[in-house]
Order: C-alpha cells, then sequence, then structure tokens
C-alpha cells in the first residue's frame, strides 16, 4: 500500500472542538485508501472564505457517500459535535471528473468562536 498524505494549511487561526479532523483523515485512509490496491492521497487544507473557515480532507480512495453514515459512525458524531459547539457543518462531495472525496468542514463566522474547542 502506498499513501500520499499533503498538507496546504493556508490559514490556523479557528477553533474546532477537539477530535473534529483526525477520526476523517483515519476514515479516509481505512475506507477510502485501503480498498485501492495502488494506494491514494489524502490532502488536509485550511483556507478563509469571506468570514468561515473551510477545512477540507480529500482523498481519491473508495467513493463515500451520505447514505454510508450510519448514528453510531464518527462522522456523525462530528456534525453533532461542530453544530453544538461552533454552528458548524459538514459536507459531503465527490468530484467524479478526479475522482476525489471531499469532505468539507465549514465554521461560519470564524471571528465569534465558542470557549469549549481546540485551536486549529
Amino acid at each position: 500500500e502506498k499513501l500520499d498524505y499533503r498538507e496546504l494549511i493556508h490559514f490556523m487561526r479557528f477553533q474546532l472542538p477537539p477530535f473534529s479532523v483526525q477520526p476523517l483523515i483515519e476514515n479516509a485512509i481505512n475506507y477510502g485508501i485501503r480498498a485501492k490496491k495502488q494506494g491514494g492521497s489524502v490532502i488536509l487544507s485550511t483556507e478563509l472564505s469571506g468570514s468561515d473557515i473551510i477545512i477540507c480532507v480529500t482523498n481519491n480512495g473508495k467513493k463515500l457517500q451520505e447514505t454510508d453514515i450510519k448514528e453510531n459512525h464518527s462522522i456523525y458524531n462530528i456534525r453533532k459535535r461542530l453544530e453544538q459547539h461552533v454552528r458548524g457543518k459538514i459536507e459531503f462531495d465527490y468530484n467524479a471528473e478526479t475522482e476525489m472525496n471531499i469532505v468539507r468542514i465549514i465554521i461560519p463566522e470564524a471571528d465569534k468562536q465558542n470557549e469549549n474547542c481546540v485551536g486549529g
């Protein structure tokens, strides 16, 4: 197995509930990349878009679908904590042209963060 992991961190001044990103990277590797014999890539990126923070975990592993996420899944728990602590949300996208899964955390109004979070 071959894994290409990259970070494209363009913005770091934000807060998230603990363990919001790590499980997304683990899931990308364990359920996406490991399913491919030739391996694949995982990219963690951050950016500021207006007053919103966008955190993306992108991978070219097995296609992720919203229906794959059950109530006991880590992504379900991340979604609930983001909503509760930073009014954030998590979105899923698949780019058929590049064959990339994109899991996007969106934190609105980055300048008004909650104290119950850790620095990004």
